[in-house]
């Protein structure tokens, strides 16, 4: 979410690199791209030597607000319209009312 919901301006990408290898040692695995239940346990994680883990979800959804005209062309729900700009640097529209 810091990447997709921050602007880089706001937030530099290397501001956040830095942040995550400062997190990342030796001590700490790091697991992405696997679904719990499917690709692993947690009582598997324990019996391979585990011993604490941290679960983080991700929830790159939008709320809807169920306002009127929310589901019209051009209205776009906002984490679909911020990961369209800061992962790929898409404008979905020329003029944009936020």
């Amino acid at each position: 979410m810091l990447t997709t919901g921050i602007p880089s301006y706001r937030l530099p990408r290397e501001v956040i690199n830095k942040e995550i290898e400062a997190l990342i040692d030796k001590n700490i695995t790091l697991k992405t791209n696997s679904v719990l239940g499917r690709d692993f346990t947690v009582d598997e994680l324990f019996e391979q030597g585990y011993n604490a883990v941290f679960l983080a979800m991700g929830a790159h959804k939008s709320k809807l607000l169920n306002i009127e005209g929310e589901d019209l062309d051009g209205v776009y729900p906002a984490i679909e319209f911020l990961k369209e700009f800061n992962l790929h640097g898409k404008n979905l529209a020329k003029d944009v009312l936020v």
